[in-house]
């Protein structure tokens, strides 16, 4: 089939445009206008409903209601008259806090609290010295102190104003607080120093390095590993075996090293960040600004108070010692026991209990009042607002909310007239929209049929063409023509004429040459003869043979171009004719009527776009909307309320809560004060119990049994002095001070006070603390030089190309081994633990953080080291200064124990007892106590009576009477009523009465002003809307055929660019040159020829001589 055939097959889409023709013949005829239902009664019902709405009578009964309201509120009698029997009552209980005792408690005890939650720096001491300096310089704690001297006259302050409290108590605070910052200092300095010298212990550089070796030479060698896995027979199960195991052995060893290097740094690195250099620093500046800021001159002048006031003890001269020295002493001490014990037992407890029921007599007196005149307020509150309930209920509330309902129904019946509206427009727009909708995909369907059927219709025409590959042969073609031309071009004929024009030319002027006329007469015949064929040639007849042998026309042409472009011009008219196959087979051409009928269908659709109008539903929804919106339930019921909150502040008026609070007020703090400080719900179980518990010890514990214990602790004592000879009292003293220090926060161990004690004794502080920081620096230097000898990286580079050949050969003897064999499952387990890069790689980052981290601890210790700490000899000469007015009594006591015969190294707490314990055996000893025991036991039974009875007793009796001084009571049942009859009374209010008409009003304003009915309708009009715009963008025949009319075109490009006609042109010129070239050499040739005929003899003169030539073309 030809070209011609196959292009008319191929591009004849008339079958697709009349299939899609027939397609669309059904939906285009379903298409009809959408039409909106307004129906005008509908409309007109929205609109007379909207326009009955009518708050007026609302109103109105508003009016009527409020203006009853102030009549019901005359009944109510004025608050103050309720209350004023009970304003004597209070006055009463005033008496207890003749000074305000309620406020003073409460400023007192604020000032206390904010001193117990402020920050402290010098420990237990400081914050009492606050608290007691707060107290005394209080206006609250002057007049409490007085207070209660009043209430408890026989405490004796005897001779309090030779130790000024706060002076002591400054004293002590800073003394502590240079104790503490010296004790601070030693307790971080050695903690950081036993951390730091546990640095770098459990790093092993050389043994690292050994461990690496021995498993990278495990691994070569001629027992190496990687190459028996590659050699063994994947069949040998025992071999398979003993070569896993080794495996796993060398990736446990890996493993093993890994943890090696890893646990040596870990655990130092942690070691370095609990060291923590920074908190170290602001712990060691914290402790030298404790020592700087610490005053010392309070505690120097209680040590000198304190010497002053040992003076006369001092001076005491003993009138001898006993000749037996401690022995004698200890005999006269037996002596006394007996004597000692009869001074217990007659001992008069009758001054502790005294003080105590004085003290609470007077504190409840002003209390036995109070209860008295309560009960008369609660029968005044209670027919008060009877009144007014009576008052509230005949209120015309009822009328209220009838109204309100009536007000309500044109509302609803609006809405109910908008919604049906709205609901018969959607129903029918709906079906509509269906309709429309369904015919639309049809034709969306088919347009989308139709344009893949095109695609594929031309797709298959390019095909064809491509076959044949136009371009390709007329380029080929010309290609084959360029190179004729090129070889024509090369056949030059104009050089051949010029050289016989030349060699004419020559020879003519040779002949020219000859004098003719001097040749004998015997030669010129023989010439004559000789040119007489030259002379007879009719050159130019030659010329004309030879151009009409050539082709050349007289112009210099090639002659049968002429009956070749007649040759061409026949094939030009079959390639016209394929051009005009193509051209006539255009798709726009051919679907001239598809394209027609999209445009009418187009006509057609844009034809069912709704514009609706929905206007005249819109203006009716507004004038529902405007009616609606002017309504202000809550304006319109405004004076009801109102009306009501003038009750209820009225009822409020009456709260004998709000009449009292004041004095309830300050009543609660003096009887919350007052139990707080009495701790009057705790004596009563806490006496009862200490009662039992104590006569239950006191029956469980016999003296004459103690004995026998009391000898063996001082046996144990004995033994302890003797396996411990230098034990003293200063770890003890550490305990103590750590305590009194522990609110400042500092860390501060029991153990730094024996070497400040040491530093006080007269070793250098500062040189010890020094010493210890040297230490830390030094230790530091020394874990960074062992990290630095550690190189994970160095022991990775020798083990990774051995584990990686390892792993390799392990991959590989897997992938030769069955599924099932044991081996695979063993030796496919190591293969993540054989990775020995990656382990190595953790390391070295793990190594380059920790050095990193030691260097910097390292600077951090040297440059505290540099700082010195020259405040630890500051602090212990302030130190040594407060204790030198106290020398004198403890040369005193080492005088007396000297007399009793102790010698200078043994006069300690540890000596003395150590002396004791020898001189009399602990049986001794137990003897003495004994007998002081029995009494004291015995004593301790009466006295339980003697304080216990008369306490129990005052505190029932207290109790009862503080619990008697509480409105409470009184308030809650007076408010109580009050809060019924205001419960009642708001049951009545608008706000509850009416509450659901209120409801319904808002849910319809809301459905009326904050939705919009006709959002479904909008939103079926915005889906035909896009529906009707998808379709319109598809009924476009341009669009449909956008492929196909690329293809088209692009084979019309092809078709028209082939040229027979001047295809053959570049052979034609060169032909026609050729023949210029003939045409002009021949005319050339032959009009030198003739110059030679010419100019040879004209012959009949006779000669002998001859002249020959020949002229070969």
């Amino acid at each position: 089939m030809g070209l011609a055939a196959t292009l008319t097959t191929k591009l004849d889409c008339t079958s697709v445009g009349n299939a899609l023709l027939g397609q669309l013949q059904g939906p285009s005829g379903d298409l009809a206008a959408i039409a909106l239902p307004l129906p005008q009664d509908q409309l007109n019902g929205v609109t007379g409903a909207a326009g009955s709405v009518n708050a007026n009578p609302i109103a109105g009964a508003v009016a009527q209601l409020a203006g009853r309201i102030p009549g019901a509120l005359a009944a109510l009698p004025q608050a103050d008259s309720i209350v004023r029997p009970l304003t004597g009552a209070i006055d009463l209980g005033r008496q207890l806090a003749a000074n305000d005792v309620s406020a003073l408690f409460d400023q007192t005890l604020a000032r206390v609290r904010a001193e117990l939650q402020a920050p402290s720096t010098g420990g237990h001491a400081a914050l009492l010295l606050r608290v007691a300096e707060s107290l005394r310089t209080a206006p609250a704690g002057q007049s409490l102190t007085a207070l209660i001297s009043a209430l408890v006259p026989a405490l004796d302050r005897g001779s309090a104003a030779a130790f000024p409290f706060l002076d002591i108590l400054r004293g002590v605070e800073g003394a502590t607080q240079i104790l503490g910052g010296l004790m601070c200092l030693e307790t971080v300095l050695a903690e950081a120093e036993r951390l730091a010298a546990n640095l770098g212990v459990r790093l092993d550089p050389a043994g690292l390095a050994q461990a690496t070796a021995a498993l990278a030479a495990e691994l070569g060698g001629s027992t190496n590993l990687a190459a028996r896995l590659g050699a063994v027979d994947a069949n040998d199960a025992a071999t398979l075996q003993q070569l896993s195991m080794q495996v796993i052995a060398a990736a446990s060893q890996l493993a093993a090293l890994r943890e090696a290097y890893a646990a040596g740094m870990a655990m130092d690195e942690a070691t370095l960040a609990y060291l923590d250099m920074a908190r170290l620093q602001a712990e060691l500046d914290a402790a030298r600004a404790m020592i700087r800021s610490a005053d010392a001159d309070p505690a120097q002048r209680v040590t000198a108070a304190l010497a002053t006031l040992a003076q006369p003890v001092l001076a005491f001269q003993l009138p001898g010692t006993p000749a037996g020295g401690l022995d004698a002493l200890i005999d006269a001490a037996e002596a006394q026991v007996a004597q000692l014990a009869a001074q217990i037992d007659a001992l008069d407890l009758n001054f502790l209990t005294g003080p105590i029921e004085s003290g609470l007599h007077t504190l409840t007196a002003p209390l036995r009042e109070v209860q008295n005149v309560l009960d008369s307020v609660m029968a005044a509150l209670r027919g008060a607002l009877d009144q007014v309930r009576a008052a509230v209920a005949a209120l015309p509330l009822d009328d209220l909310a009838h109204t309100l309902q009536q007000f309500l129904a044109p509302i609803a019946q609006a809405l109910d007239a908008v919604r049906a509206l709205v609901d018969g427009i959607e129903a029918a727009l709906q079906a509509a929209a269906d309709a429309t909708g369904a015919a639309l995909g049809q034709v969306d369907g088919a347009l989308d049929a139709f344009k893949q059927q095109i695609d594929a219709f031309f797709g298959e025409a390019r095909t064809a063409v491509e076959q044949v590959n136009l371009d390709q042969a007329v380029g080929a073609v010309a290609d084959e023509v360029r190179k004729f031309a090129d070889l024509l071009a090369q056949a030059q004929m104009q050089p051949y004429f010029d050289a016989a024009v030349s060699a004419i030319d020559t020879a003519t002027d040779v002949v020219e040459a000859v004098p003719f006329d001097l040749l004998p007469e015997s030669m010129k015949a023989d010439v004559d003869a000789a040119v007489a064929p030259i002379k007879a040639v009719d050159v130019d007849a030659v010329e004309t043979q030879i151009e009409t042998l050539l082709g050349v026309s007289a112009d210099g042409k090639f002659a049968l171009r002429g009956e070749l472009d007649q040759a061409i011009e026949q094939i030009y008219q079959k390639f016209q004719a394929l051009l005009d196959v193509v051209e006539q087979n255009s798709p726009r051409t051919l679907l001239a009527e598809v394209d027609g009928k999209l445009d009418e269908l187009a006509e057609k659709v844009r034809t069912l776009a709704p514009d609706l109008d929905l206007q005249p539903v819109r203006e009716a929804l507004d004038g529902v909307k405007n009616a609606v919106r002017g309504l202000d339930l809550d304006a319109l019921l405004a004076p009801v309320r109102e009306a009501f909150a003038l009750i209820t502040g009225a009822l409020d008026s009456l709260s004998v809560a709000a009449l009292v609070a004041p004095v309830q007020a300050q009543l609660t703090e003096v009887r919350t004060t007052v139990i707080s400080a009495l701790r009057l719900d705790q004596w009563e179980d806490a006496l009862n119990s200490l009662r039992s518990e104590t006569l239950a010890l006191l029956e469980r514990v016999d003296p004459a049994q103690l004995r026998a214990p009391l000898e063996g602790a001082f046996a144990e004592l004995a033994a302890a002095l003797e396996r411990f000879p230098g034990l003293n009292a200063g770890a003890g003293m550490g305990v103590v001070v750590a305590g009194m220090l522990g609110a400042t926060g500092r860390r501060i161990q029991a153990a730094s006070f024996g070497p400040v004690l040491g530093w006080l004794g007269g070793a250098s502080g500062s040189g010890e603390l020094s010493a210890r920081s040297a230490h830390i620096a030094q230790s530091l230097a020394n874990a960074r030089a062992l990290v630095e000898q550690v190189d994970p990286a160095a022991a990775g580079t020798a083990l990774n190309a051995r584990f990686a050949e390892l792993a390799a050969a392990v991959q590989a003897l897997v992938a030769r081994l069955a599924a099932e064999a044991p081996a695979r499952v063993t030796l496919s387990a190591t293969l993540p633990v054989l990775n020995s890069s990656a382990l190595f790689a953790d390391l070295s980052v793990h190594r380059a953080r920790y050095l990193a981290a030691l260097t910097a601890a390292a600077q951090q210790a040297d440059a505290f080291r540099r700082a010195g700490f020259s405040e630890a000899d500051t602090g212990t000469a302030a130190l040594n200064n407060v204790l030198a007015p106290l020398a004198p009594a403890g040369q005193k006591v080492r005088g007396l124990m000297q007399a009793l015969g102790f010698a200078a190294d043994d006069i300690s707490v540890a000596g003395v007892v150590r002396a004791l314990l020898k001189a009399a055996p602990p049986e001794r000893i137990a003897g003495i106590a004994t007998p002081v025991f029995e009494a004291l036991h015995r004593r301790l039974a009466a006295l339980l009576d003697a304080v216990l009875n008369p306490l129990l007793a005052a505190t029932a009796d207290l109790r009862h009477l503080i619990d008697s001084l509480d409105l409470t009571p009184l308030i809650e049942a007076a408010d109580g009523i009050v809060a019924q009859a205001k419960t009642e009374i708001e049951a009545l209010s608008p706000d509850k009465l009416l509450a659901a008409p209120i409801a319904s009003f808002n849910e319809l304003k809301a459905a009326i002003l904050d939705q919009d009915p006709l959002d479904k309708v909008n939103t079926i009009l915005a889906n035909l809307r896009e529906l009707i715009a998808r379709v319109l963008e598809k009924l476009d025949l341009e669009t449909l055929l956008e492929v196909p009319l690329e293809i088209y075109d692009h084979i019309l490009g092809q078709v028209r660019a082939i040229d027979p006609r001047g295809l053959l042109n570049p052979v034609f010129d060169q032909l026609d040159v050729i023949a210029g070239q003939v045409d002009g050499g021949l005319d050339a040739t032959v009009a030198s020829f003739k110059r030679l005929q010419d100019a040879l003899p004209a012959g009949g003169g006779g000669s002998s001589a001859s002249v020959s030539g020949s002229v070969s073309i």
